[in-house]
């Protein structure tokens, strides 16, 4: 846990970190910027996005969770 806010860049499609491979940053930080719901639906989108790497989700995850706001930057 940190007292100052950080943030780490991800591939808006991907979700994977930009500078380490296999890294996918979820949850902007309940309470940073839009408290515990939105932090569970970006881990979700995230997680939608590791098994679809993994070839285990065949679908689009929009169609299910619909559009994630913000997909380019998580902010701890």
């Amino acid at each position: 846990r940190t007292s100052s806010p950080i943030q780490i860049p991800r591939d808006a499609d991907s979700y994977e970190s930009t500078s380490v491979n296999g890294l996918y940053p979820v949850g902007e930080g309940a309470g940073y910027a839009g408290g515990i719901i939105s932090a569970a639906v970006d881990g979700m989108h995230a997680g939608f996005a590791v098994a679809k790497k993994f070839n285990l989700f065949h679908g689009d995850v929009k169609s299910i969770l619909g559009k994630a706001h913000n997909a380019g930057l998580v902010k701890y």
